[in-house]
């Protein structure tokens, strides 16, 4: 019989900077997922990635302005956005990336 009682409500953790290098998120290469303190982590896969939260809840702020107006990394280089198709009904999105864009030379399509 296995005993689990020490892990009865699981036995996840967050990730340490050694668990994030092994995984290869340290590395320049697909979206940007977030930061662990300065370090930009990212997911390098094509998998489609979808945002939930609620208003005031941080996904502009913490992840979606990143996303679109591209950011500047500790080493000095800017990294573009990439390819992207984003709902934005009220514009808002557009508003602040925008500029972002043109510099960047991106294409964009508004409708």
């Amino acid at each position: 019989m296995i005993n689990n009682e020490d892990k009865r409500f699981g036995s996840a953790d967050w990730a340490t900077a050694q668990d994030l290098f092994r995984a290869g998120m340290l590395r320049a290469g697909g979206p940007l997922l977030g930061f662990d303190g300065q370090d930009a982590l990212f997911l390098d896969n094509d998998a489609p990635m979808i945002t939930f939260g609620g208003a005031g809840s941080g996904k502009l702020r913490d992840l979606l302005a990143y996303l679109l107006c591209g950011y500047l990394a500790r080493d000095g280089r800017l990294y573009s956005p990439m390819r992207m198709f984003v709902n934005d009904p009220r514009g808002e999105l557009a508003a602040i990336s925008l500029h972002n864009q043109v510099r960047l030379r991106q294409s964009c399509l508004l409708h």
